[in-house]
């Protein structure tokens, strides 16, 4: 039996204000069909069964966070049953923290945004600075790494950061 197991965190709403997840696995083998579903959430007896299949990929649709044990039963000769566990994280909301700034004596600097938190692609941008002139105002970039070389000193970056839910975090560095 080869599974590949992928668990994609989804965004909170109203009917999961923790957030969701979707798990997704590939299963293969070389002596029967295989069947997986899960038997337990949480340490407790359940069965959730696929919520779509296609070929040998298994999807399970708006699973709350939560550890889960998937079985997969072999349809062969004999029956076999193996098993996985996998965890459904909750949303932990986005937070700009350690993010630093590295200036050179020649006033050309790096600005580093450190996102812990979100779901990724998040969007980083600079929102303002102390001075504000000359301005670094910056449109959204994907790359957190934000390289100035106008020969200007500043005391004071102001960063923002958006993840693909459009929660924001802001924070000075």
């Amino acid at each position: 039996l080869n599974t590949d197991l992928t668990v994609n965190s989804k965004c909170p709403g109203g009917t999961h204000v923790n957030g969701y997840g979707t798990m997704s696995v590939n299963c293969t083998n070389n002596n029967g069909s295989i069947t997986p579903r899960i038997i337990k959430k949480d340490g407790i007896v359940s069965t959730i069964n696929p919520t779509s299949v296609s070929g040998t990929v298994y999807t399970f649709d708006n699973l709350s966070p939560a550890n889960y044990i998937v079985e997969y039963t072999i349809q062969s000769a004999c029956t076999n049953k193996y098993y996985d566990t996998f965890d459904v994280k909750p949303y932990i909301y986005p937070a700009l923290v350690e993010s630093a700034v590295y200036q050179c004596n020649n006033n050309s600097f790096t600005v580093n945004a450190v996102v812990t938190g979100g779901i990724v692609p998040l969007v980083y941008e600079i929102i303002g600075s102390l001075p504000a002139t000359p301005s670094i105002v910056a449109p959204a970039q994907t790359s957190p790494i934000f390289t100035i070389n106008n020969g200007a000193s500043y005391s004071q970056i102001n960063l923002r950061a958006v993840d693909v839910c459009g929660n924001g975090t802001v924070n000075n560095a």
